[in-house]
């Protein structure tokens, strides 16, 4: 094939880019009165915490607290004990009237059945990973975007005459991630527009550290999970560093094995689909191996504190 002789010398050109749809309004933050729905995500976390918060304030300002719905992704007995009543507790704190809760569901027999993180693995015969992660868009965004169908439904496009517009408020922060480093904190989601919605995200608390994320969750009222503490109440900081399911493949090593030292029930399950499926938990390191850590800790920790009972020092 010849190569076409381009006649006329057009100087450097730049590739198109794709379109990209814009948010509903200009700017990096969002005019929460011209959505129909500000819909804000609570993992029962320090981030959403906050996250909600912040939402609410604006909304205030703005005119349309009466506007804003808090949903919870529940991962049922994958998640920490509590934390769905937590994540209700933050939203009715903060004085949001409607709290919905959504599962993954699957067909079994003439109905539906709630499936865990756990199970839905055990079925795939694999782990989700960072580079597959399956556990957030099958067992969260895919529940979340139905309840978007639910609530659009409600509304009712054609009555109104336009796509239901609706603003997904989340508690990611840009220092969490280098992945989250680079996320827009106000974009449009195509994805999960349709004709018949219009979806924005909106990150409200992107740029917040840490500290500042915990200043505001201790100049509150509102009580915080207490698995980031070593014991409930403490107040140390000295537990979980992240809540979201109990053994996250994102998680730090540190942080699946304290899990597994407060959970080691649920661990020998993870061992066991570990070893039915044949695939570790993560690259290399399989929970057989965190677990066993776990439980080396624990017997370390138990000597520590037989020995004070007896008043005795520790040899060698």
């Amino acid at each position: 094939m010849s190569e076409q002789i381009c006649l006329f010398d057009t100087g450097p050109t730049t590739p198109p880019t794709p379109d990209i749809p814009p948010t509903l309004t200009p700017g990096p933050v969002p005019d929460l009165a011209q959505y129909d729905v500000i819909l804000v995500n609570l993992s029962g976390g320090k981030d959403s915490q906050v996250a909600l918060a912040v939402t609410m304030e604006a909304a205030v300002r703005a005119g349309v607290a009466h506007r804003v719905v808090c949903v919870h992704a529940d991962l049922g007995e994958m998640e920490w004990a509590g934390t769905a009543f937590l994540a209700r507790v933050h939203a009715v704190a903060n004085g949001v009237t409607r709290f919905e809760v959504v599962r993954r569901e699957i067909p079994d027999g003439n109905g539906t059945r709630h499936e865990t993180l756990l199970q839905y693995a055990q079925r795939r015969r694999m782990w989700p990973s960072s580079k597959a992660r399956w556990c957030t868009s099958d067992l969260k965004r895919g529940p979340i975007h139905r309840l978007y169908t639910r609530i659009v439904a409600e509304i009712d496009p054609v009555r109104i005459g336009r796509a239901v517009r609706l603003l997904n408020v989340m508690g990611m922060r840009a220092a969490e991630s280098p992945a989250r480093l680079k996320l827009a904190p106000y974009r449009h989601d195509a994805a999960a527009s349709n004709g018949r919605r219009h979806v924005d995200t909106w990150l409200p608390i992107h740029a917040m550290s840490t500290e500042e994320v915990w200043e505001r969750i201790y100049a509150s009222d509102i009580p915080y999970s207490d698995v980031y503490d070593s014991t409930p109440g403490a107040r140390d900081r000295q537990g979980m560093s992240r809540l979201s399911c109990i053994f996250c493949v994102l998680s730090s090593r540190r942080d699946l094995v304290l899990a597994a030292r407060r959970e080691p029930e649920l661990a020998d399950r993870y061992v066991r689909v570990e070893q039915e499926i044949g695939h570790d938990f993560r690259y290399r390191e399989p929970m057989s191996a965190i677990r066993e850590e776990a439980q080396r800790q624990t017997a370390a920790a138990h000597a520590r504190d037989l020995l004070a009972e007896l008043d005795l020092e520790p040899v060698g």
